[in-house]
């Protein structure tokens, strides 16, 4: 845990009280940026997280989505990949900044995502947002040296839809990923 449940935040060199946390006081965000791994696969909530600094392009942050479908968070976004590279944001997950919002099913659709996306009709269809069977899993996810190799089964986020819906990232170099 990068939290204790005291209010302290180690990366950071810095104490806070609860009452901090609640009401906004920023934190030393660059030293917890600096104390991050470079490759992290949470396979029970499916995210995996590539970080690496580079000399030439600065940090390159690569997040791929499978995940489960939790109580409260769910949206078409299993398979999605953000991408950032430098500053600059290649790949995006839109969110959602208000959940009144009347386009709210729009922003939560697996077409507003980075994701195949299956048309029957002339209609987009959508993943099942609310079947906990229905989630992603990854089956593999690797990283050593700068080569990723990384796959998700996402067929039952679709609950029937497709026979196989597999996404992989692959990478031959450090420099090269193939999505």
């Amino acid at each position: 845990n990068n939290k204790n449940f005291d209010g302290s935040i180690p990366e950071a060199n810095k104490e806070f009280s609860k009452e901090d946390i609640i009401f906004g006081k920023i934190y030393d965000l660059d030293a917890v940026e600096n104390n991050v791994k470079e490759f992290i696969n949470f396979p029970v909530t499916g995210h995996t997280v590539l970080r690496r600094e580079t000399p030439d392009l600065g940090t390159v942050k690569l997040h791929a989505i499978s995940g489960a479908i939790t109580f409260g968070h769910a949206h078409g976004d299993k398979g999605s990949v953000l991408l950032e590279v430098g500053k600059t944001q290649l790949l995006i997950d839109r969110g959602v900044c208000d959940y009144s919002d009347a386009y709210l099913k729009t922003i939560q659709s697996a077409e507003v995502h980075n994701v195949v996306v299956a048309v029957m009709n002339g209609e987009a269809l959508n993943q099942e947002l609310y079947k906990p069977e229905c989630s992603g899993k990854v089956i593999q996810a690797q990283y050593e040296a700068g080569i990723l190799n990384y796959e998700t089964d996402i067929t039952p986020c679709w609950d029937g839809v497709f026979k196989k819906n597999h996404r992989k990232i692959t990478s031959e170099n450090p420099y090269h990923y193939m999505i």
